[in-house]
């Protein structure tokens, strides 16, 4: 699941709406990261709250686009502390190398997205989602072979994570 860190300004909210789906599958998954936050020890919850983690995602002309984010970051508008670390855009913890990083790194990333926390959608056609990211990480489930599924998505950019 991908909270959409690939900016120095992530989008806060996004918008997916389905135009073509496959037969079966290609359903789309959202986890809650306030409740991933909330769920994690006090004593966990203190160190993660100190640490920034990099973010890196090729765009789509292949250029890299990096930043550094808070690993737990506090939604502007209701001031709730949510988990902020994908498996697939988190690469290490701000002054801590990657073998550092990797072994917290993985226990957060299945932390993150745990079955309790998680929503999946299921496309109908037409359908359209709209969802914060300061708060919930999604994925497309990739279950459905060589068919197609095209899906239009609007970013709305954030100011930066604190």
């Amino acid at each position: 699941m991908s909270p959409g860190p690939t900016s120095t300004f992530p989008p806060s909210i996004t918008i997916l709406s389905a135009q073509i789906l496959p037969t079966a599958g290609g359903d789309t998954m959202f986890a809650n990261q306030h409740l991933a936050f909330e769920t994690l020890s006090p004593t966990l919850q203190q160190v993660l709250s100190s640490l920034r983690a990099h973010h890196s995602v090729l765009s789509e002309g292949n250029a890299d686009s990096s930043a550094v984010h808070p690993v737990i970051r506090t939604h502007p508008e209701t001031g709730r502390r949510a988990l902020y670390v994908s498996k697939y855009f988190t690469t290490h913890f701000e002054g801590m190398s990657l073998e550092e990083s990797r072994p917290l790194l993985a226990y957060l990333e299945a932390h993150s997205v745990r079955d309790e926390f998680a929503y999946r959608h299921r496309w109908q056609p037409g359908d359209v989602v709209i969802w914060d990211n300061r708060s919930v990480q999604h994925r497309a489930v990739n279950d459905y072979g060589d068919e197609e599924r095209v899906m239009h998505h609007l970013e709305v950019k954030d100011e930066l994570p604190t």
